[in-house]
């Protein structure tokens, strides 16, 4: 469900940087449950940088 939520929020695209491409969901640490307001939709690049 947090996927599905978080394209919707994000309008299919990275929050970060707006690619479309290979969209994952990133939990934004410290200490995070991985919920839809401690996640967002990030494409691959951007998650290996973080």
């Amino acid at each position: 469900m947090t996927k599905a939520a978080l394209m919707i929020r994000a309008n299919s695209s990275c929050e970060l940087y707006g690619v479309t491409e290979n969209l994952e969901v990133y939990a934004i640490p410290p200490g995070t449950d991985g919920g839809f307001d401690k996640s967002i939709l990030a494409y691959g690049t951007c998650r290996a940088q973080q």
